[in-house]
């Protein structure tokens, strides 16, 4: 058994340290050699070092972290490489920086805003969101957007991806393909999606090879059209605030405080939804507040802790018209409803033509 101390059996100083010397400066090695605890061995090297112990050799026990004697040329080398990381954070930006959508050429159209899903779990109304995907098609002027959380347990769900051998958990067979079918123009990656980052990376790169814009946690989303003011939309999975009053208070208070510029302020996450309008008085300008509830139609979270907010239709269907003002309510509008947005926008398209 390893002594404790390094003090027992006529240990003195100057053994240790010529042990630790002949060791390289490993403390685990002289440990073993003198039969000591090398933590121990270590705390006293320390000690006789900081009393002046000019035995102990600064670069054997520091490395070169005990080199303070910089070249200019390494400070030079080291200063750079800290401005290239700089530079390229600032490139990549935060979840503000804005992607810019040019595919969609009809200035009138419908945008379908997705809840969360959490396709794999058993409370997800996976008929509901089946339903709701196929109405999606570019060919009509009909896109979506996924604010979040597109299954619970990505690891999961995944198993197959890196072994063959294993069988396809059943819900990505049916997720993948109807993704292959009816692409989203937008995904945002929520909080489920980003905790399992190795697998996350898999289903960036699949969303990527059919099409979709990828953002993490959020981002701001600017659609140019052929004709009027290009659309924006500030989405985020996650906005910091609540009320027990209202579902979308941290959008309304985001807006109020004015961090967001955009025609709508979209947010998901807490499986509740609302649809509310902020008009800025600076300005007159028009914004959506749209929180998104989930098609986890029994979820045990909010049963297990009493949540009792009415359940809203985990879509909001915006029937957009770029040619009208920002100041204008007719600009974008929202519906629960898929049919009653497609009759608002072909309104508008033939009121405008």
């Amino acid at each position: 058994m390893a002594n404790p101390t390094g003090k027992k059996h006529g240990l003195e100083l100057g053994v240790i340290i010529d042990a630790w010397i002949r060791n390289g400066g490993s403390f685990r090695k002289a440990g073993a050699e003198l039969g000591c605890d090398p933590a121990n061995i270590s705390r006293r090297i320390r000690k006789a070092y900081d009393a002046g112990d000019e035995r102990i050799d600064p670069v054997l026990l520091f490395g070169d972290k005990g080199n303070t004697n910089r070249t200019h040329e390494e400070l030079v080398r080291a200063r750079v490489a800290m401005d290239l990381h700089r530079e390229a954070k600032v490139e990549k930006g935060d979840w503000r920086k804005t992607s810019l959508i040019t595919k969609i050429k009809s200035p009138v159209g419908v945008i379908g805003l997705f809840g969360d899903v959490h396709a794999d779990n058993p409370g997800c109304d996976f008929d509901l969101f089946e339903s709701e995907m196929s109405r999606l098609d570019p060919s009509q002027n009909v896109y979506g957007i996924f604010n979040g959380d597109l299954f619970d347990n990505w690891v999961r769900a995944l198993a197959h991806a890196g072994q063959s051998s294993t069988d396809p958990y059943f819900a990505w067979i049916v997720v993948e393909d109807l993704l292959r079918r009816y692409p989203f123009l937008v995904f945002i990656l929520g909080n489920h999606d980003i905790w399992n980052t190795g697998v996350a990376n898999y289903l960036v790169e699949f969303l990527r090879s059919i099409g979709t814009v990828v953002r993490r946690s959020g981002g701001n989303i600017v659609i140019k059209t052929d004709q009027g003011t290009p659309l924006s939309l500030d989405l985020r999975h996650i906005w910091q605030g609540s009320s027990i009053y209202s579902e979308a208070h941290e959008l309304k208070r985001a807006a109020t405080f004015g961090y967001s510029d955009a025609d709508a302020l979209v947010g998901a996450h807490d499986h509740k939804g609302e649809v509310r309008e902020h008009v800025r008085p600076v300005d007159g300008r028009v914004q959506r507040l749209i929180k998104l509830d989930a098609f986890k139609e029994l979820d045990d979270y909010a049963n297990d802790r009493g949540f009792m907010s009415a359940k809203r239709h985990p879509v909001v269907w915006c029937a957009y018209d770029t040619r009208e003002p920002v100041t204008s309510h007719e600009r974008l509008q929202p519906f629960y409803d898929f049919d009653t947005a497609r009759v608002v926008a072909e309104h508008r398209r033939g009121k405008n033509a």
